[in-house]
């Protein structure tokens, strides 16, 4: 304990004296990371729930100086930052933790619900002198490239020592498959990449997400040749992740929110058909290599896959638990960390949403989303300048509205604070495309 405690320290002394941009470069280079990092550090650290709380504690100490600079008038509240919205649902929301029937279960939903929300209002007004769009992605994609790279590894040559240090290893069978303690890690009994990340459906949408944004990035930007080959390994690396997770939803993410991306967004045949060409051939070098794949994707289908399979029963049973109590069961009986029994059962994260909250914060949720998709697309069209993440989030972000009624991994706690960072991005007034070149 004492040892996570002085660690904690040391990442809340540099969150305080480093300068804020800084800070939250770092924080997006190791977030993809921290299962990885504690699970890793057990031995040495334990359990690791005082240490795990270093990104919160960081974050929470930018949040601080940025509201100080506020009240002090340094910087001015972004007027693209949908404050009253998400003000409302914040009080909404302390008026729900208070009436919770489980307090403990209630912290886990407040964090994951209300957290993400206190990242965008971060990234939204932090004051960037020094950091560009290009040095930006430098970051994220030198992070992006080792999750990939760590999550082949973990799939091809080390899988069983990957569920051994993250805990959820059972057995190994006779014909080598591996058997885990928790369901998602498998798919009709194949195994399911998962890398550095807590599991599967969390890769998938984080891959999801660095794929739309570097693909934006590298089939529509003029680039250098030692860029050039750094996308497209990532971007190779990227999709053959996400295909291998076997999320189903971040598929259906990646493909949905490119096509708004490039086909209503950029609107230009090359780039287009450049990543036409690049999505066939990666697929289809895929299945030609990968048997599993086409096998998944009958069995998704034909409805032989159980979670696909029950998924519109559960969403009308949902929807009739939500009629029945439409001003919520509380917070935090229905999200998938609690220990204790749930409400109900719900593959549908509005569903989720509106089960906790009750019907009207839930509206209010989909709305931030909504204002804030609308927000950035205004910015896009009154700044005089503005950076890839301003053209990517607005079809990213409408795409997560609409997943969201069709599965619940959009939950995933690093993927939405990923989210809503680059969305903080997309309206600070601050970031400016200047050079794009890697």
């Amino acid at each position: 304990m004492i040892v996570q405690i002085i660690l904690l320290a040391i990442m809340v002394g540099i969150a305080f004296f480093m300068q804020e941009e800084k800070v939250l470069l770092l924080i997006l280079m190791l977030l993809p990371f921290n299962f990885l990092i504690k699970s890793a550090f057990y031995p040495v650290i334990g359990a690791g729930q005082v240490f795990g709380s270093w990104k919160e504690a960081m974050l929470s100490t930018v949040f601080l100086k940025i509201v100080y600079h506020i009240f002090t008038k340094k910087i001015a509240l972004n007027k693209y930052f949908p404050i009253w919205s998400i003000s409302i649902f914040f009080l909404g929301m302390v008026f729900l933790f208070v009436r919770a029937p489980i307090m403990t279960d209630a912290l886990i939903s407040l964090k994951s619900l209300g957290y993400s929300l206190v990242v965008f209002f971060i990234f939204a007004h932090v004051q960037l002198r020094f950091l560009t769009n290009r040095k930006i992605s430098i970051g994220i994609g030198i992070s992006a490239l080792a999750v990939f790279i760590i999550a082949h590894i973990e799939q091809l040559l080390l899988t069983r020592q990957f569920a051994e240090m993250y805990h959820v290893f059972k057995e190994q069978l006779p014909n080598g498959r591996l058997l885990y303690t928790e369901s998602a890690y498998t798919i009709l009994a194949r195994n399911r990449m998962f890398g550095p990340m807590v599991g599967p459906n969390e890769l998938g949408m984080y891959s999801a997400l660095i794929l739309v944004y570097f693909s934006y990035l590298f089939f529509t930007q003029k680039l250098d040749r030692t860029s050039k080959i750094f996308l497209l390994v990532l971007l190779i690396l990227g999709i053959s992740t996400l295909i291998q997770t076997y999320s189903r939803a971040s598929w259906a993410v990646f493909l949905m929110s490119s096509f708004f991306v490039f086909v209503i967004g950029v609107r230009k045949w090359k780039p287009i058909i450049y990543f036409g060409i690049y999505v066939l051939v990666s697929v289809a070098t895929m299945v030609a290599i990968n048997k599993d794949l086409r096998f998944i994707f009958t069995g998704s289908v034909t409805g032989k896959e159980a979670s696909a399979s029950t998924r519109v029963e559960t969403f009308g049973a949902s929807s009739a638990k939500i009629y029945k109590k439409p001003l919520g069961y509380g917070l935090g009986t229905i999200q998938y960390s609690t220990k204790n029994p749930r409400s109900f059962n719900t593959e549908i994260f509005w569903w989720m949403v509106a089960g906790e909250l009750g019907i009207i914060f839930g509206i209010i949720l989909i709305l931030i989303y909504l204002i804030t998709t609308f927000n950035i697309l205004h910015y896009s069209q009154r700044a005089m300048y503005t950076n890839t993440f301003t053209a990517v989030m607005p079809s990213f972000l409408f795409t997560i509205v609409v997943a969201g009624w069709s599965s619940v991994i959009v939950f995933d706690p690093t993927f939405q604070e990923y989210l809503w960072s680059f969305c903080g991005l997309a309206i600070n007034p601050l970031l400016t495309k200047t050079d794009y070149e890697l």
